[in-house]
């Protein structure tokens, strides 16, 4: 739902209330940075506190949305190329075993034990390469999903794709602190003194 906020601020600042029809589809993930840089309508706010302030009056709730995305921080330091890596190098030694079983077998035509060992832990390997490519391709079929979800054309590494949203999420969250405390300090200041009872 924050997303589709930013989507539609950005509607409005590019083609105006009254413009639905030329309104974009999607937006790039690099512009959820840049939200902190950019200034608004007025002196110094930047866009991303005015989102901040559009989100107090009209949708309270979005506020909390970091809390729904908890996991994003431990996410956005998985590094997907590793991952990767690290299937090849299981990959590698798996076969470096089919070839070592094989010649067990082929120096000692009776039943090598060692070879049905080595077997034995090349059917787990198998197992372990197979849910691990299942769980890449599912990884990578639904960030293919989020991504023409939110419009983005760009092609994004999974770790740089929660690392941009981790940081909008880090922005959001601070600037949402500045903005309660200084609501809650122009409250203070148009409250009524409290009369001294003694």
């Amino acid at each position: 739902d924050i997303l589709l906020l930013v989507l539609n601020m950005g509607n409005v600042l590019n083609f105006g209330k009254d413009a639905p029809h030329a309104a974009a589809k999607g937006f790039s993930l690099s512009s959820l940075v840049k939200l902190s840089q950019t200034k608004a309508f007025v002196g110094q706010t930047t866009l991303l506190q005015f989102l901040v302030e559009v989100v107090d009056v009209h949708a309270p709730h979005l506020a909390q949305f970091d809390e729904e995305v908890g996991l994003l921080e431990r996410a956005s330091r998985v590094v997907t190329q590793q991952l990767y890596s690290e299937k090849k190098a299981l990959e590698a030694g798996r076969a470096h075993l089919e070839a070592e079983a094989q010649r067990i077998l082929g120096e000692d035509h009776e039943t090598n034990l060692t070879a049905a060992a080595i077997r034995f832990f090349i059917t787990k390997v198998d197992l372990e390469l197979k849910d691990l490519t299942e769980q890449l391709d599912s990884l990578n079929q639904k960030k293919s999903s989020f991504l023409h979800y939110i419009g983005e054309e760009g092609n994004y590494e999974v770790d740089e794709l929660f690392s941009v949203l981790w940081a909008f999420t880090e922005e959001f969250r601070a600037a949402h602190r500045k903005f309660v405390v200084k609501k809650a300090r122009a409250a203070k200041k148009k409250a009524p003194p409290v009369a001294d009872v003694a």
